[in-house]
């Protein structure tokens, strides 16, 4: 709740704020990227042209995609966070994952939230590494409509045989 608040207050964006610390300093790290580059001595850094060095992941923000409880705070961080942040988790955390990501039963949530603020570059690209997964990935979603509305478990069948 207090993201949220923050966030409609326009704070988020701010280094230090509780967004850049639950973001273990993602927006810190975008802010020194625009005074580099506002002072002119921006250096190109990534191999994508992005203009920041590329910090590690971080094993904290890591465990939350498969917390329980704690995914919902990614969830929130996902569409609240300032674009600039918000592209730069998408390329630690999320980018490369998503064949993994997208069938955990707890991550998958996070995946669907971060998905509806991709730009159409990132889409293509979301959709490419997923194109190999679409069979389990709605396999898994009928698994829990059935489990949900009979209270019975089925198991899913390999791609390509019938249910």
């Amino acid at each position: 709740m207090m993201l949220e608040v923050e966030a409609n207050q326009h704070l988020s964006n701010e280094p230090g704020s509780l967004m850049d610390r639950v973001t273990v300093g993602i927006i810190s790290s975008c802010s020194q990227h625009l005074s580099l580059q506002n002072c002119g001595v921006l250096l190109m850094c990534s191999v994508t042209g992005a203009g920041w060095p590329s910090p590690e992941s971080s094993d904290y923000l890591n465990t939350l995609l498969r917390d329980t409880t704690s995914s919902h705070l990614l969830e929130i961080i996902f569409a609240r966070i300032p674009l600039d942040a918000f592209n730069r988790l998408w390329s630690l955390y999320l980018k490369g994952k998503l064949s993994h990501l997208s069938v955990h039963p707890i991550a998958n949530f996070v995946v669907a939230k971060a998905l509806e603020r991709v730009d159409k570059i990132q889409l293509f690209d979301a959709c490419q590494e997923l194109k190999d997964v679409w069979p389990n990935v709605i396999g898994e979603i009928l698994s829990d409509c059935i489990l949900n509305w009979t209270g019975t478990h089925v198991q899913q069948q390999p791609p390509g045989q019938e249910y």
